[in-house]
């Protein structure tokens, strides 16, 4: 969350980021967000990486790109894009949801 928010209070990016899309980065950051809100809510067991674990990880990684979303409003250069919550969104979800799979698949026996 401290990356985040350091990198969404940045005027202009780095310009090695503009290599990549920008919905690329916000996917990729929320999705590593979500993974390691997930690994909290389980107790950090693949037991307990559940629906509602998973469910809560999305939520509470949306509403994280909700308040960067809010928080760029006030940096000069940056602007709130709703483009971006949605990129923040999937990542989150993506993420998430082949995590919990994986758990689903891989350890249905124990």
């Amino acid at each position: 969350m401290l990356m985040i928010f350091l990198t969404s209070g940045l005027s202009q990016l780095p310009s090695a980021s503009t290599a990549v899309d920008d919905g690329v980065w916000h996917g990729l950051a929320y999705g590593g967000l979500a993974g390691l809100l997930l690994r909290g809510l389980a107790d950090a067991s693949w037991k307990g990486v559940t629906a509602s674990a998973a469910l809560g990880a999305v939520v509470l990684a949306v509403l994280y790109g909700c308040t960067d979303e809010l928080h760029q409003r006030f940096v000069p250069g940056r602007v709130p894009d709703f483009g971006d919550l949605i990129a923040d969104t999937v990542g989150a979800t993506v993420t998430v949801s082949g995590l919990w799979l994986w758990r689903l698949v891989s350890h249905a026996s124990g």
